[in-house]
């Protein structure tokens, strides 16, 4: 197996705060702890974004933490190696 340990940030976003956009500029109205998928950056500070109900729209930058996904394959190699170095202790 081919254990790569490199992270690989996925487009996944958690929402830190509760926002209430305007819909007349497409603004998306999410809450603390939302599920997001970050799009693209469109400048000025915001961020197009879909929510997991699958609305797209604008949410500010400061609004969302990124957050970073393994694929099963990386967790395989990483576990083992993480177990195996507390066990050294």
């Amino acid at each position: 197996m081919n254990c790569s340990l490199s992270k690989s940030p996925s487009k996944a976003a958690c929402a830190l705060y509760k926002f209430e956009g305007k819909a007349g500029f497409r603004e998306l109205v999410v809450e603390a702890g939302d599920e997001l998928n970050i799009l693209k950056e469109a400048g000025d500070g915001w961020s197009l974004v879909r929510v997991s109900s699958g609305e797209i729209g604008l949410l500010p930058q400061t609004y969302y933490t990124p957050t970073f996904t393994y694929s099963p394959k990386l967790l395989a190699c990483i576990v083992p190696q993480t177990f195996a170095f507390l066990a050294l202790d």
